[in-house]
């Protein structure tokens, strides 16, 4: 079950795509996804979350929370859905209040085959 997490300092208005160049962007089977992300509470952030042609998500607020390096929790998944073989995971955070941040989040693909 392959599981990512990451973390980024967000700059004003900047973006951010943490799965670009991981070894699992593109599904070589098809799997449950599970996507969980969080900013600081001095961020403002939205997410758009796509699987292949699907949009899960399109610019949605991202969770806040107090600190800065707390991770959403690891048995609380925000976003579940199933992806196909071949599908390109993208999820692409987006700061829109002109401030500074951080943003932590996680994915964990399981294969359906």
């Amino acid at each position: 079950m392959p599981m990512l997490t990451f973390g980024q300092a967000m700059t004003a208005n900047g973006t951010f795509e943490p799965l670009v160049g991981w070894q699992y962007e593109y599904l070589p089977w098809p799997a449950q996804v599970e996507v969980a992300v969080n900013a600081a509470v001095t961020e403002e952030a939205v997410a758009t979350v796509s699987f292949g042609a699907e949009t899960v998500q399109e610019e949605s607020a991202v969770q806040v929370v107090t600190l800065a390096n707390q991770p959403p929790a690891f048995d609380q998944p925000q976003l579940v859905d199933v992806a196909a073989a071949g599908d390109r995971l993208k999820i692409k955070v987006r700061e829109i209040a002109g401030n500074t941040g951080f943003v932590r989040g996680w994915i964990r693909i399981s294969s359906l085959v």
